[in-house]
């Protein structure tokens, strides 16, 4: 038999629930943003010492394994507990990431398309 405080306590918790779910989300999109400037991080390094490695093809090979290694494991043990919603908030996070990340490299390039860059 419910008392006279049932229907507040049950507002309350709908509340917080929602308030909880909410954070969850900002946490995923969070952890993809990190793991995007991680992985392009790592990207834009190996472009950047291709020209002063002697076996580029060795370092491509292991970046490539690495970043995506690094990447499948992390989105892995982010699904692992039946949330695939989480996922995609991970990816969210991540391709916002790749958005940040090369609009700050290059700015004037990124604005434009590529079908009207002067420099094809």
């Amino acid at each position: 038999m419910p008392g006279t405080g049932f229907l507040k306590k049950d507002r309350l918790s709908k509340k917080t629930e929602t308030m909880s779910k909410l954070i969850e989300i900002v946490i995923f999109i969070l952890i993809g943003a990190a793991l995007g400037f991680v992985y392009f991080g790592g990207l834009w390094l190996t472009v950047r010492k291709l020209l002063f490695y002697r076996k580029s093809s060795l370092l491509i090979l292991l970046s490539f394994f690495v970043r995506n290694g690094l990447l499948l494991f992390a989105l892995y043990m982010i699904g692992r507990g039946g949330d695939w919603e989480n996922i995609i908030f991970a990816l969210i996070g991540i391709i916002g990431a790749r958005w940040i990340f090369f609009g700050k490299i290059n700015p004037e390039k990124s604005a434009r398309p590529v079908f009207l860059r002067e420099d094809k």
